[in-house]
């Protein structure tokens, strides 16, 4: 779960009040950046299920040994030289939903005073997605 603090929004006239060809002057003695977006919260959630088709070693040693440390013998005793870590054909399949709750995320205000729209929402993050995936390894 994530929660995004609210962003600085400035707050504009939308006129040219000093002469300079921009419209997005501040009105007088208002600091940049005094309006913020509401707080929005996200909920995202993953499930991932694995599958050994056949359960095996590349080396023909007995399933039970799987992941056992494979040594080989030498004139000065035994020597470790690997682990078998192969457990055959695996699939994986995985599902992602990102905004599970579906809320409404806003991301900017207008802060335009001679906008019909001022203090109201102008932007959004995307609603729920739904991710499916499947792997094979082998």
């Amino acid at each position: 779960m994530t929660r995004l603090v609210p962003a600085a929004q400035p707050l504009t006239t939308g006129r040219d009040n000093n002469g300079d060809q921009s419209f997005s002057d501040r009105p007088a003695g208002v600091a940049r950046n005094t309006l913020t977006s509401p707080d929005t919260y996200n909920v995202d959630v993953t499930w991932t299920k694995i599958k050994t088709v056949k359960a095996e070693s590349r080396t023909s040693v007995p399933a039970s040994d799987i992941g056992a440390p494979q040594v080989t013998g030498g004139q000065s005793g035994a020597v470790q030289v690997g682990r078998v870590n192969f457990a055959g054909p695996r699939i994986t399949w995985n599902l992602t939903v990102r905004n599970l709750l579906n809320n409404t995320q806003v991301r900017a205000v207008s802060g335009v005073l001679t906008s019909p729209l001022f203090g109201k929402a102008i932007s959004f993050a995307a609603g729920r997605a739904i991710t499916v995936g499947l792997n094979f390894n082998f």
